[in-house]
């Protein structure tokens, strides 16, 4: 019966019309990460940033043995006069040792050095050597004590004087990572804190999908300048005050 046949075919049509609607819905649809019920998705994109108070108790600058003008007048160094300033160098770099938590460096160099005088090309000598100084607020005397060795060695050396650069401050490594943690802690709390409040004014559940830190944002650290005396070592560590470090983070939310 030929009826009977076509109500076959067309039930079978049916079927598979229908299989594959629900084929696309439930398999192709996942696939591609798509909710077809939940069509009131909102995704928030938002930059947010916390900042943080801190006040510099580490302090960096150098220290500068140089040469004198009247070894630069020189043009020829006997014997005698070299070994007192390689030996007046080598006594800096044993004081240094004692101070090697605070202090390092002391290499140094003495040779030939062309210089100019009223346009006038010149030939003489030059002598230098820099020493690297990291202190604490704590270790101040220690750089002192040390500032004053180093000017008794040279005292009665006509050829080497010493030149002593500003202590700045700066924020250690390790102070650097403590503070990254921290303000990422305080970030979270705060991305928490906003996706709740996204949650009440929307009448949605939110919640964080995605969570890139910006590097922390230090501001050009500054301190009074400090007096020198090259005669009586006496450093006072310049004045500092609280400066702001601010962390940010770009936020993603997805809010249903």
């Amino acid at each position: 019966m030929a009826w009977v046949k076509n109500i076959c075919i067309m039930l079978i049509a049916l079927t598979l019309f229908a299989g594959g609607i629900l084929f696309y819905i439930f398999v192709i649809e996942k696939w591609n990460g798509k909710d077809v019920v939940k069509t009131d998705e909102m995704n928030i994109t938002q930059n947010i940033s916390i900042k943080k108070s801190v006040m510099p108790s580490t302090f960096q600058g150098n220290i500068e043995i140089v040469g004198t003008n009247k070894l630069r007048e020189l043009d020829n160094i006997d014997s005698k006069q070299k070994n007192r300033i390689t030996q007046d160098f080598n006594s800096i770099i044993t004081a240094i040792k004692e101070y090697s938590n605070i202090c390092n460096g002391g290499g140094y160099s003495l040779g030939l050095k062309d210089y100019y005088d009223n346009n006038v090309r010149k030939k003489g000598y030059d002598a230098r050597s820099q020493i690297e100084c990291k202190i604490s607020e704590t270790q101040k005397n220690s750089y002192n004590d040390l500032l004053n060795k180093i000017n008794k060695i040279i005292d009665s050396n006509e050829y080497l004087d010493i030149v002593i650069h500003p202590l700045n401050p700066i924020i250690t490594e390790q102070e650097n990572d403590k503070y990254i943690q921290e303000l990422q802690y305080d970030l979270l709390s705060k991305i928490d804190n906003i996706a709740k409040e996204y949650e009440k004014r929307l009448n949605k559940t939110c919640k964080t999908s995605n969570i890139n830190f910006d590097s922390i944002h230090y501001p050009m650290l500054k301190s009074a300048s400090m007096s020198l005396s090259t005669q009586d070592s006496n450093i006072e560590l310049p004045i500092t005050k609280e400066e702001n470090i601010t962390s940010r983070a770009n936020v993603v939310m997805v809010c249903n």
